[in-house]
């Protein structure tokens, strides 16, 4: 039987919340081994993963920014699907009866090509707990949260539930405020099954307001090395402050009371501002 990876760091939140940017930032560390977008594509061949180590070439790394077919860390849901069938659209029924060996497997087959002993993923969405202890021991959770009436805002943007949906820009708005705050807190009650794990709370906007206070606090509680390189790559990234509260600009007036409405246990339970639009 396969041994459980150890030492694993799980980035997770609720989608549309900062996690993707999160994500290719912490990968870019010296001691971590990710996911590619090739292997999420070829997910039988892990090898694929000696082409992250070009991310380790710094004027390469910044000239592949944002651009698509050069190696980057990727939130990988079709290789989880390959080894898993359910993580995409969860079911934790399903799983019990999933070959969970053939992943660890495959993981440490990532780690090793990559030569690193650690191991970062991205997860988003429903927290996947029981899934998780199957394949980690102990990970750690570093779960990155965002001003809900931004994360739903950007839900509607991205027309989530309806994205074939030819209806969707004659749909009543307040309709669909309602169902994006029903799946946002559903989403948030499940994040409860993570702090079973070693978990840390974070928001985005601290990540935008001060990127290297913000992965300073990640590497400690990480245990990861304050590496000096890294902290010149965090310095390079274009990370936008115009991303905060953008919710004012797209909401319109007569939205915003009942927004705040079907958000304000999590506005409130997570430090955010509500009467002072």
């Amino acid at each position: 039987m396969c041994k459980k990876i150890e030492g694993a760091i799980v980035i997770h939140g609720p989608g549309r919340s900062g996690t993707t940017l999160f994500n290719n930032i912490l990968a870019l560390h010296p001691e971590l081994s990710w996911i590619s977008g090739y292997v999420n594509r070829f997910p039988d061949y892990p090898v694929l993963t000696i082409l992250n180590r070009l991310q380790e070439i710094s004027a390469f790394e910044r000239a592949t920014r944002g651009r698509r077919y050069f190696p980057r860390t990727a939130e990988a849901y079709d290789y989880w699907d390959h080894y898993l069938e359910y993580v995409r659209n969860y079911d934790e029924r399903q799983i019990e009866n999933i070959d969970f060996e053939k992943v660890i497997r495959s993981l440490r087959a990532v780690m090793r090509y990559q030569g690193k002993r650690r191991l970062v993923i991205k997860l988003t969405g429903l927290a996947r707990g029981k899934m998780l202890r199957q394949i980690f021991n102990d990970p750690t959770i570093l779960y990155l949260d965002r001003d809900p009436r931004d994360v739903i805002v950007s839900y509607f943007g991205q027309r989530w539930l309806h994205k074939n949906d030819p209806m969707f820009e004659k749909m009543d708005r307040r309709i669909l405020w309602k169902e994006y705050g029903d799946l946002f807190a559903k989403i948030q009650a499940t994040k409860e099954e993570l702090r079973a794990f070693r978990f840390k709370q974070l928001r985005y906007e601290d990540l935008v307001d001060d990127p290297i206070g913000f992965f300073e606090e990640v590497n400690d509680w990480c245990r990861l090395s304050h590496d000096a390189r890294f902290y010149q790559l965090v310095r390079s990234w274009d990370i936008r402050k115009s991303s905060v509260a953008r919710w004012k600009a797209f909401l319109k007036p007569e939205e915003v009371d009942l927004v705040n409405s079907l958000l304000l246990p999590f506005l409130q339970g997570l430090g955010y501002e509500v009467g002072k639009e």
